[in-house]
């Protein structure tokens, strides 16, 4: 998408040639700092399944990890909904 890598995940993402079972993409790893600060060199993630602080979409410095997991599910949560092409964040 404009010449943007991105890698979707429901919990975390891999670098493509680092294939890992199918529970770390569902359900995650441990969530570590470094990949909370670095994402994945070269690629966007997007990953949901943790809820967001304050119920808006999360991006890393980088801007190369965004969490958009805005707990929809609980009662003061949100759906977060991101545009690809613009960047726009929507909230349901």
């Amino acid at each position: 998408m404009n010449n943007e890598k991105y890698l979707l995940a429901h919990a975390m993402t891999s670098k493509p040639e680092c294939t890992e079972n199918k529970y770390y993409y569902l359900m995650g790893n441990e969530m570590n700092a470094e990949y909370l600060h670095n994402g994945i060199e070269g690629y966007n993630s997007i990953c949901g399944h943790r809820n967001t602080a304050n119920h808006k979409i999360w991006r890393n410095e980088k801007g190369n990890l965004i969490m958009c997991d805005c707990g929809c599910g609980f009662r003061k949560g949100k759906l977060g909904c991101l545009c690809l092409e613009t960047k726009e964040e929507f909230y349901v």
